[in-house]
């Protein structure tokens, strides 16, 4: 079974609250799929993150939070109050059921559209997840209206990579994704932001179902690239 199966499988036994098996099988695709260096500059982004959030206070708000990475690891690292948002339900019920209430609140919200009052919250973070929200202008004003800081991870691609960025312009998603267009966004949204912790690694698109076709794993790179990961921080 490849990575891409492998993940579809701990989706499922995840959805049938088979925790501890989907957390083992999402441990093996995880490894199939994205590289030993690929997977360390992630993972030195996301601890990172959790550093520069720990030595904060007041709500930690986590827009786009997916399957919660971001939002474990903050749990198990902060006393912080934390805010798990995304714009699917069924994502956060999953996240709800596997990490639970203590601690954390989920609200169902789409990033360009939060609930919250303006400059209500102290620290906005998420894990990747703002690439994966078309329209990045409207993005980045919205996170800017409810939030006083805002601490993320990120990948820049090259600024001459044609064929990702087109690939990325088909899903409206190329706004943040190299370094100038994501610095000039913040920029003219109102943000301050700098561009911590730094690594170049190879990117390879990554495996498609050989049980279900057409299904994967990543929409990008659609082809192999040296991407950056790295933390931004912006106030």
């Amino acid at each position: 079974m490849n990575g891409a199966d492998l993940f579809l499988r701990a989706s499922v036994l995840e959805e049938r609250n088979g925790f501890d098996a989907a957390r083992e099988t999402y441990e093996l695709a995880d490894e199939r799929v994205y590289s030993a260096e690929v997977r360390l500059a992630r993972d030195e982004a996301l601890d990172r993150v959790v550093e520069l959030v720990g030595a904060g206070d007041g709500t930690v708000v986590d827009v786009a939070t997916g399957r919660g990475t971001l939002l474990e690891r903050l749990l198990r690292a902060t006393r912080r109050p934390l805010v798990a948002t995304d714009v699917s339900e069924t994502v956060l019920a999953r996240v709800r059921a596997r990490i639970g209430m203590a601690r954390v609140e989920y609200v169902v919200a789409d990033a360009r559209a939060l609930p919250f009052d303006d400059g209500s919250i102290p620290t906005l973070v998420s894990h990747v997840g703002l690439a994966n929200v078309p329209d990045a202008a409207r993005l980045l004003r919205e996170l800017r209206r409810v939030g006083r800081e805002l601490v993320t991870t990120h990948v820049f691609y090259p600024e001459d990579d044609a064929e990702n960025l087109r690939a990325a312009g088909e899903h409206g998603l190329e706004g943040l994704l190299s370094r100038s267009d994501a610095v000039g966004a913040f920029d003219e949204t109102g943000w301050q932001v700098e561009v911590d912790h730094e690594r170049e690694v190879l990117a390879e698109p990554t495996p498609v179902s050989e049980l279900i076709p057409g299904v994967g794993i990543d929409a990008l790179p659609v082809a192999a690239t040296r991407v950056t990961w790295c933390v931004l921080v912006a106030r």
